[in-house]
């Protein structure tokens, strides 16, 4: 009788033992919904391949791909209302492009990655093209994340993306441009010394033809540095548009929030 109660009380905590992460994980991918479910998926674009711009920039030419080899790369964009009511100040490229940088990188779709790289505490990010006299010590908590203004030139998030460029338009100019004007920045991730390496790009872009709206749009791309092959395995790709796909969501609500109720400043 002892050595039944010894059985299944072993049972129990067995199965207990697997219930509780299968729990957080099911919590976990609630919260995900919960937090992405504002943003209608229908209306996101995907494209198999990057601009011109970002492939013509310093981050790619200078320090991702400098010798021009094979790449794997795509982009999101989707269109966002500009509420009548807002106040331009409130609404500024640098303003929505921390939202969306804060939504991306301290949200609840990049927190398993997130948490592994605080627990490791590692700078898995380098490149010889921005020297050690850029160096700085890494930002590991998402408090450090501004609610309305980017991280630094050269900062580094959570050991592993590293601020390559910055372009901010003046808000003031769309009256003098004659199509459209775009504010972005740069995380590149990876080493120019291994066989990886690639980017992030960030946009906000504004047409004076359709001033009611702003574009924002993320691009990336990676590569192997150092042989001229494409990256593999192929599912890898798979997974990360699945991946993308999500976290340009949770950038995108992070964005919207901030248009809806206004910038949280600190």
């Amino acid at each position: 009788m002892i050595t039944g109660s010894k059985f299944f009380g072993g049972r129990y905590i067995l199965a207990l033992t697997a219930a509780v992460p299968c729990c957080l994980f099911a919590k976990h991918v609630w919260d995900i919904y919960a937090r992405i479910r504002p943003v209608e998926k229908r209306r996101i674009t995907i494209t198999g391949g990057i601009s011109n711009n970002f492939k013509e920039s310093h981050s790619l030419k200078g320090l991702v791909n400098p010798r021009d080899h094979v790449i794997l790369g795509d982009a999101y964009l989707m269109d966002l209302p500009l509420p009548q009511n807002i106040a331009a100040e409130d609404a500024t490229d640098e303003i929505l492009l921390a939202a969306f940088v804060r939504g991306y990188f301290a949200g609840k779709v990049f927190a398993i990655e997130r948490n592994l790289l605080q627990i490791a505490r590692v700078t898995f990010v380098s490149y010889s093209g921005l020297g050690l006299a850029t160096a700085k010590t890494p930002l590991w908590e998402t408090s450090a994340l501004s609610p309305t203004s980017l991280p630094s030139m050269h900062s580094i998030l959570f050991g592993a993306f590293q601020v390559s460029h910055i372009e901010l338009q003046d808000s003031s100019d769309l009256v003098r441009i004659q199509e459209k004007r775009e504010s972005s920045i740069d995380f590149v991730f990876g080493a120019d010394d291994t066989h990886f390496a690639g980017a992030h790009r960030f946009s906000i872009a504004r047409n004076q033809e359709r001033t009611g709206e702003v574009r924002i749009l993320y691009e990336h791309m990676a590569c192997n540095p150092t042989i001229n092959q494409p990256l593999k395995p192929d599912f890898l790709f798979l997974f990360h548009t699945f991946y993308a796909m999500l976290l340009f969501q949770e950038g995108l609500a992070e964005v919207m929030q901030v248009l809806e109720r206004g910038p949280q400043r600190q």
